[in-house]
């Protein structure tokens, strides 16, 4: 009894850590699903956040917090919730990092238009503007 309320202390306490750092997402669950806005270039477009930890860096890069990271997506046709473009970053294949090669870097009018010329987008201007729950 002594050993369960010790354990349910340690992860309230670990989970009000977490909601002050500016995360909804608790250590040890799985990520609910939301939908970041992120501007690059003037432009802005949508992408889908089912991992923790890009739910975590998409709050890190909003904030501005440590090191401001960008996201690097293989793109894939049609909206999901990227509304306005005719294309998306595919939600299992994406992820907030600090490098990536010039290639991929652009606008997403660039990749409407296809002016990008392989299956990813990594703008490196990224900015986080708003992360909602889907």
């Amino acid at each position: 009894m002594f050993n369960a309320l010790r354990m349910a202390t340690a992860v309230t306490v670990s989970a009000i850590g977490l909601i002050a750092a500016g995360s909804p997402v608790q250590a040890g669950t799985a990520a609910a699903e939301y939908v970041a806005t992120i501007n690059t270039g003037g432009e802005t477009f949508r992408v889908r956040l089912v991992e923790s930890n890009d739910v975590d860096a998409a709050y890190r890069n909003m904030s501005g917090v440590g090191n401001r990271q960008h996201i690097n997506g293989k793109i894939l046709p049609g909206t999901d919730v990227n509304t306005g473009w005719s294309w998306h970053l595919d939600p299992g294949d994406l992820e907030f990092v600090d490098v990536s090669m010039e290639l991929c870097d652009g606008k997403p009018s660039d990749v409407e238009n296809g002016t990008l010329s392989g299956d990813r987008f990594c703008p490196w201007g990224t900015q986080v503007v708003d992360i909602q729950p889907l």
